[in-house]
């Protein structure tokens, strides 16, 4: 399918205080009717895919849209004029927005991707599986799990994967990171799938922070 995508830049004076979380927390504190900006209603937490994702790119933040979350960032487009990060407001010096129709979905044949910021496929129940699976089968099992990631962002984008998906991972590096304040394994790689996936989509946990960003190779 041709998904719509968004990406909005913001070019400020300083980057090195700032992450996608903070961001995001800003941001999200600013919107707290709209759900779509922090997956939550009121003390409810809405389990789905997001459809705005915040990122830095080469030190420059980057917030995406996905879908519905295209015209929210459009809005941010025509009213963000600071952020307010660690109580110390950062003014927009420029921004930049551009809208484009990216395909999504089961292809027909294996493209190359690799992560541009950290995957983080493990949650608690299958981090300890993944540390008593042999060096060997590590591999087929974080395939699985990527199968796993692909199928669930297909869900919240209203997608049906008609046929398999046949990820093969090329290499990955196990990594130490950090979300919340807790530390986790995450990794860097590349992959191949046969499926398309959008610049800067994000799959695996936390994917509205940044995390699982991919760049098709």
């Amino acid at each position: 399918m041709n998904c719509q995508t968004s990406e909005l830049t913001l070019e400020i004076p300083e980057t090195r205080s700032i992450n996608p979380a903070k961001i995001r927390g800003y941001i999200a504190s600013k919107h707290i009717e709209n759900s779509i900006f922090h997956q939550h209603t009121g003390n409810e937490l809405h389990y789905r895919y997001p459809l705005i994702h915040y990122h830095i790119i080469n030190t420059t933040p980057v917030i995406t849209g996905w879908q519905e979350g295209v015209q929210e960032t459009e809005k941010l487009f025509k009213q963000l004029s600071h952020l307010q990060i660690d109580n110390k407001k950062i003014y927009i010096h420029r921004k930049k927005f551009v809208t484009k129709k990216q395909k999504f979905g089961i292809s027909n044949k294996k493209n190359k991707y690799m992560f541009i910021s950290p995957w983080l496929a493990l949650n608690n129940n299958n981090y300890q599986r993944f540390l008593s699976t042999s060096t060997k089968l590590k591999k087929g099992f974080l395939e699985k799990i990527l199968t796993g990631n692909i199928l669930s962002a297909s869900k919240g984008l209203d997608y049906t994967v008609e046929a398999r998906i046949k990820p093969s991972i090329i290499y990955t590096q196990q990594i130490k990171t950090k979300l919340k304040g807790t530390p986790l394994v995450a990794f860097k790689g590349a992959f191949e799938v046969n499926f398309d996936l959008p610049e800067l989509f994000g799959v695996g946990k936390s994917v509205s922070r940044g995390f699982g960003a991919v760049k098709r190779i």
